[in-house]
């Protein structure tokens, strides 16, 4: 994992900033970080990107991807309204606005999802309806009407959405 191996440079040589996820610093900081993380892991470019007026994510590219991957990458992303962009993830039409009703998933879900992983998740009514049809089927996936939302909106819809 490569950022195991800058973070593990970083302990050999004991440059703390390369041990966190998060540092304070100025744009000189950032790019020596990026700079060093860069060598250490050959990268072959680098790029900054402000998320707001104080906050940049810096990242560096270790390879180029040719177009078919890069349309297999794009396909997995969204435009969202509420955070801009994101991964493409699933929810039955009953979550997106409610509080809850209850939060099923294909699997337990976390961040870190493995890319070739899609985040699905539905209601307890439309789990109730995937069980008394057996599986999922035209009946159950008319009553769930599955609605895509991007990643973070997912999260906050699972976290909305759990019995308390």
């Amino acid at each position: 994992m490569p950022s195991k191996k800058v973070k593990t440079f970083g302990e050999a040589n004991g440059f703390e900033q390369l041990t966190q996820g998060l540092i304070d610093g100025d744009e000189y900081t950032g790019w020596a970080m990026t700079a060093i993380a860069a060598k250490q892991l050959s990268a072959i470019g680098a790029y900054r990107v402000p998320v707001d007026d104080v906050l940049f994510i810096y990242f560096i590219f270790t390879n180029e991807l040719t177009q078919e991957e890069y349309d297999a990458v794009k396909e997995k992303y969204i435009q969202c309204d509420l955070h801009d962009s994101g991964r493409a993830a699933f929810v039955c039409q009953h979550l997106v606005k409610s509080e809850g009703l209850g939060f099923n998933e294909a699997f337990e879900t976390d961040p870190d999802i493995d890319e070739d992983d899609d985040y699905q998740a539905w209601c307890d009514e439309c789990e109730a309806a995937r069980l008394k049809e057996g599986e999922w089927n035209d009946v159950s996936m008319a009553f769930a009407q599955i609605k895509v939302v991007c990643d973070q909106c997912y999260f906050e819809i699972k976290e909305r959405n759990q019995k308390k």
